[in-house]
């Protein structure tokens, strides 16, 4: 996604990323028989689902991966199950344990660890931070509207609906990037590709199934090793330096989540 990024005006990536991902699964969503219809009553929840997800989070993880290396990017994306923490306790009614305050704690030290070793780094990586914290927000702020909302609709045609609204926005934006935009190299347009098919497309569908199908707690389990493979890739494909402080910000967050997501002892 980086890569991506990179390649091609920010607003051009998000709108076909957005736009391609919701073709993608439009054709998923018939290809199973199903009825591309929304029903009124959920209307509203898509439109925050869309905000949320299909543009503010697509929008400010770009800016996010501009500004910061890939594995500082991935670190911030996914304290999301932490926010998800806070703010389904207003939302869902959910009573947080110690243990869930500890890891809160600990997910917020990863997150000064990033911010401290930004300060003697590049000018805007802090604000890099920033961004891509709001990011991982908007993130969980979704994934709490799609656990409340009983939907009764396939997660394909949520995940469809989700990024075609989404896209609109970035369609509008990227106006100003056409004229004179050429043809990307071939590892940006692959890069696109895996952005449309694997990170947004099949990527939003198996989360919202996992969201759907268990409590939130449980859900979490299953993004606990994207960081890692973020920070690792962010080496071998980018060449970007791992050192400790990326480790170390790296076994703080999976240290808050597994408090988070862990059942409490019988």
């Amino acid at each position: 996604m980086k890569i991506a990024a990179e390649g091609m005006p920010v607003f051009v990536y998000r709108f076909i990323s957005a736009f391609g991902a919701s073709i993608f699964m439009l054709i998923v969503t018939k290809a199973t028989g199903h009825s591309l219809a929304l029903p009124r009553r959920l209307w509203r929840p898509i439109l925050l689902v869309a905000f949320f997800n299909g543009f503010t989070f697509l929008f400010l993880s770009a800016l996010g991966l501009l500004i910061l290396p890939s594995g500082h990017a991935a670190v911030m994306a996914y304290t999301m199950p932490l926010w998800a923490f806070l703010i389904s306790i207003p939302v869902l009614h959910e009573r947080p344990q110690a243990m869930q305050w500890i890891g809160l704690a600990l997910g917020m030290a990863a997150i000064a660890v990033l911010l401290i070793d930004s300060l003697h780094g590049e000018d805007n990586a802090v604000t890099g931070i920033f961004v891509m914290g709001g990011a991982a927000v908007c993130w969980a702020t979704g994934t709490i509207i799609v656990k409340k909302v009983d939907w009764q609709q396939p997660m394909s045609l949520i995940v469809t609906w989700q990024f075609l609204l989404g896209s609109l926005p970035f369609g509008l934006l990227m106006l100003k990037d056409l004229p004179g935009l050429e043809w990307p190299p071939t590892d940006v347009v692959l890069a696109v590709v895996y952005t449309v098919v694997l990170a947004l497309g099949f990527g939003f569908w198996a989360w919202f199934k996992i969201v759907e199908m268990v409590p939130a707690s449980v859900a979490s389990l299953s993004v606990l090793a994207i960081p890692a493979i973020g920070v690792a890739s962010g080496g071998f494909i980018l060449g970007e330096v791992i050192g400790m402080t990326e480790i170390i910000a790296l076994a703080l967050l999976l240290g808050a989540l597994a408090t988070v997501v862990l059942p409490k002892p019988q």
